[in-house]
């Protein structure tokens, strides 16, 4: 809230495009080389959300692939 406001910066991850229109932040990736950031991702199999957790994963998955940075 204070960075969308004007009042602050943050550092945070990027995210695979497109991004959510409206926002009102600038994306300036850093330097390189940059430090890589491994994830990892765990769920239950038996998750009523599965349908939602697959799809995060093939989202996640895609965003990783040359050109979509």
């Amino acid at each position: 809230a204070m960075v969308a406001a004007g009042l602050g910066v943050s550092l945070v991850p990027d995210w695979a495009r497109p991004w959510p229109e409206g926002l009102a932040v600038a994306r300036l990736p850093l330097p390189e080389p940059c430090e890589p950031r491994r994830i990892g991702m765990v769920w239950s199999r038996s998750s009523v959300r599965i349908r939602q957790v697959n799809a995060l994963l093939e989202e996640s998955r895609a965003a990783l692939l040359p050109g979509r940075a």
